[in-house]
């Protein structure tokens, strides 16, 4: 790739941290385009330099019969007096079916501008200035998956660090439940011990359990809300980040689903560990017990007492 980047390391040496980064290049590479300058470094067929695709991709017909499909566009390029001519060269004849497509080819190519001297230029297409930033590059990976990551729901919420920390993990359902064990061949009984009938996954553990189901229902009962649980916890931070945005009560509605999903994975580990279990009532107190104290730490209101908050926490118009 006319030595913009390094060659696919294909051995069982080398860095390993390389050979991972390089297996996401295809992945890079649909964002690079170049502006030829000598057309030394980039090549005829095969880089995004002439339109938003490869001249391979734009004309099939013709890269199958090209007498050098691995041509850099230097190759073919010939100046003279400073005027472009190009020297396309086939296999065999041109046929008459493919006459059209010589015919647009030759009209692209003599329709670019600037060619012939200079450097030639990698270009960034994910950003309006063609330079490659790192947020750029994040914000065209998550536009082809689905929708904006909820960061500011995860991060900028007041929760503690730590919290914040185990949301966004389990959001990217990276955090070590059972069928995550099972994967990396850790041999455990795949259930799950809170409601103990099914299987242990990060969905079914914080939103479709039945007992974490009757923790968000008292939620909900307790805001005057009527929900319908979604299927990932992305989906569920998603619909939550957009409610109720400019209400008195906002800062202590974001973090509810951390201070919620912290509780239900602290009574999972003492159950796994520690062999200790929390009923229903208890484990509903130590949930509103702890959101009391997170909200009094923050000092926004002072001598609250626990009844005043959950007086405060309705989000029925008083």
């Amino acid at each position: 790739m006319g030595g913009w980047c390094s060659s696919p390391v294909n051995s069982p040496h080398g860095v390993s941290l390389w050979k991972t980064i390089s297996k996401d290049w295809s992945s890079f590479k649909r964002f690079i385009s170049f502006e030829v300058g000598d057309g030394s470094r980039v090549s005829f067929w095969h880089d995004v330099w002439c339109g938003d695709s490869t001249l391979k991709e734009s004309f099939p017909t013709l890269f199958a019969i090209a007498c050098n499909p691995t041509a850099l566009v230097a190759d073919i390029l010939q100046v003279h007096n400073g005027t472009p001519h190009w020297d396309l060269t086939f296999t065999r004849y041109i046929q008459d079916w493919e006459s059209e497509a010589l015919m647009q080819l030759i009209e692209i190519l003599y329709a670019k501008d600037g060619i012939g001297s200079g450097m030639d230029a990698i270009c960034w297409g994910a950003a309006k200035s063609k330079w490659f930033t790192v947020g750029s590059y994040y914000r065209a990976l998550s536009g082809t998956n689905h929708g904006s990551f909820p960061w500011k729901m995860i991060w900028k919420s007041w929760a503690p660090p730590r919290v914040a920390f185990f949301v966004w993990t389990a959001t990217l359902g990276r955090i070590l439940t059972i069928d995550n064990l099972r994967r990396r061949n850790v041999l455990v009984l795949d259930w799950c011990c809170m409601c103990k009938k099914g299987a242990e996954s990060v969905e079914h553990l914080f939103l479709h359990c039945p007992f974490a189901g009757e923790i968000w229902s008292m939620v909900f009962g307790l805001f005057g809300v009527a929900w319908v649980m979604p299927r990932t916890i992305l989906e569920l931070l998603e619909c939550w980040q957009g409610c109720f945005g400019n209400h008195r009560n906002f800062l202590i509605w974001r973090v509810i689903p951390h201070c919620l999903m912290w509780c239900i994975w602290r009574e999972r580990n003492g159950r796994s560990f520690e062999n200790c279990e929390r009923s229903y009532v208890e484990i509903k107190y130590f949930f509103l017990r702890s959101l009391y104290d997170w909200v009094a730490g923050w000092g926004m209101h002072p001598c609250l007492s626990f009844m005043g908050f959950l007086e405060l926490c309705s989000l029925r118009t008083p």
